[in-house]
């Protein structure tokens, strides 16, 4: 996983990095606007969520990793922002952290919390996929838990870690393999045709082992760090635009 680190109390950062100009939009109940995302295309960063889908993509953590307001996981708000030339996705993420932190007055800290989940380590024959070099900005992840099959394209490691984490096996992932760089993944497993189908993520032993094998990585059940992201201040309303 990765993780920035603040100190206690400390607003999120943005450095020098900020947009050159940003729209921060609250989006009515009623409004019929399908939620999106948050990209960089081109020279813009547009997306459509709450705020802790924000947050997760800005730091590059998971939803069970923000501990704050109910309301973060429920309001909708409609960003686009302009970057300046030539921003990597890495930018216009550090980018959309100070505009959060400039909008909304956001304020927290990090902790650690123990929980179950799996170490995440390179198997003795090595790690298999190559590496290979991606489009900025532009991966994409597939999950089919009923054919049992995980595919992700162009995707750098760390977003590989927390969407299998996320979307397959719905338990957190410590990575202690040291791997950058972005990979391609096609995984499969197999699913008892006869057995209840599976619509859930869950971590299943013979599972991690058949897709660790395929790739050259061990999955070792035990308590593991989750970096908590606590939200000690955050207004509800942005700043007007």
């Amino acid at each position: 996983m990765f993780f920035a680190q603040l100190s206690e109390g400390q607003s999120v950062p943005g450095g020098d990095l900020k947009f050159e100009v940003a729209s921060v939009k609250p989006v009515p109940v009623t409004a019929n606007l399908r939620s999106k995302t948050p990209t960089l295309t081109g020279d813009r960063v547009s997306g459509v969520g709450p705020i802790s889908e924000f947050l997760q993509h800005a730091y590059k953590i998971e939803a069970r990793e923000i501990a704050g307001p109910d309301w973060i996981l429920f309001d909708r708000f409609e960003i686009d922002a302009v970057t300046t030339p030539g921003t990597t996705l890495d930018g216009a993420m550090a980018m959309l952290r100070a505009l959060l932190a400039e909008r909304f007055s956001l304020q927290f800290h990090w902790s650690d919390k123990q929980v179950d989940g799996y170490l995440l380590t390179i198997a003795p024959e090595g790690f298999k996929p190559k590496p290979i070099t991606p489009v900025p900005g532009r991966y994409a992840v597939h999950v089919n838990l009923r054919g049992g099959k995980f595919g992700a394209t162009a995707v750098p490691f760390s977003r590989f870690v927390n969407a299998f984490s996320y979307n397959v096996i719905g338990a957190p992932i410590e990575d202690r393999t040291g791997i950058s760089g972005s990979y391609t993944f096609e995984l499969e497993w197999p699913v008892d045709p006869d057995g209840p189908a599976i619509t859930e993520p869950q971590a299943d032993s013979r599972m991690l082992k058949l897709v660790g094998d395929s790739v050259g990585l061990q999955f070792t059940k035990q308590r593991v760090t989750l970096k908590m992201l606590n939200i000690d201040h955050i207004e509800r309303k942005p700043t007007p635009n």
